[in-house]
């Protein structure tokens, strides 16, 4: 079939620079002829920043499918904790959640020369969530963040070796540290082989300079030592910050809410 002879779509003037374009003929559709106009600056610019813009999307995907972050855990921010009650502290060298999200900021944008940070106070005080909220805002500026959960880690570990109870840990140390800021989550009642481990994965980070990030219950030096030991604690608390947050639980505080709503 022979297309039609008709003329070309009208000149384009570009809305941005002003610029006229005409329509070059590319070949035969069907019985149509396909036209395709000139570019200008502005039209390369823009393809550019879309190309760029889909480049990164898909850089921060894998840098969030390699976080080992849950899908709650990667929507945490800390805008989300901005507008919790101000609640006075109970032990004197406590903060608040206010207080906490203020450095948590600082943290963020003193990064990597920030060190490492201990996060610690009861369940359900939002210690996780600033850890994850800090780690999020690192990966938009494309550090890698690794989270770990050390209950389920050492539970793991334990399992690949047949673990006896006197036996060398299993190496976790390559994976862990391979990103610009581990978060070790939960950290608890530590058995004499998850200190060892624990001992492994936290020097060598010290020995590289790698920023840790600690989320525990535990509150007082001495509750920390009795876990981790000496030489682990030593390396954990140079060059860190300890932040102890004292308020009440958000699930129970939210249950009460709810509660109260439905039996209005």
């Amino acid at each position: 079939m022979t297309p039609r002879n008709e003329p070309g779509p009208s000149p384009y003037t570009c809305p941005e620079c002003g610029e006229e374009h005409e329509w070059t003929v590319l070949g035969p559709v069907g019985s149509n002829l396909l036209h395709k106009r000139t570019q200008c600056a502005c039209d390369i610019q823009r393809e550019e920043a879309r190309q760029s813009e889909y480049r990164k999307a898909l850089t921060l995907d894998t840098y969030r499918g390699a976080s080992g972050m849950t899908s709650l855990m990667l929507a945490c921010t800390l805008a989300d904790l901005e507008d919790k009650p101000l609640t006075e502290t109970k032990i004197k060298r406590s903060i608040t959640i206010k207080e906490a999200v203020a450095k948590a900021y600082r943290y963020i944008a003193e990064f990597p020369a920030s060190g490492s940070l201990v996060l610690s106070g009861p369940v359900g005080t939002g210690k996780t969530h600033i850890a994850c909220a800090i780690g999020n805002a690192l990966i938009e500026r494309f550090y890698l963040v690794r989270l770990v959960n050390l209950p389920d880690l050492f539970a793991e570990s334990k399992a690949l070796i047949g673990y006896k109870g006197d036996e060398v840990p299993c190496d976790p140390i390559p994976k862990l540290l391979a990103s610009d800021l581990l978060i070790l989550d939960e950290l608890a009642e530590c058995s004499e082989y998850d200190r060892k481990t624990l001992y492994r994965i936290i020097n060598r980070r010290y020995e590289a300079n790698a920023g840790i990030i600690m989320t525990t219950n535990l509150r007082t030096l001495d509750e920390l030592k009795a876990q981790v030991g000496d030489r682990c604690m030593d390396r954990l608390l140079h060059k860190s910050q300890w932040i102890d947050i004292d308020a009440p639980s958000h699930r129970v505080e939210e249950f009460k809410t709810n509660h109260k709503r439905a039996n209005q």
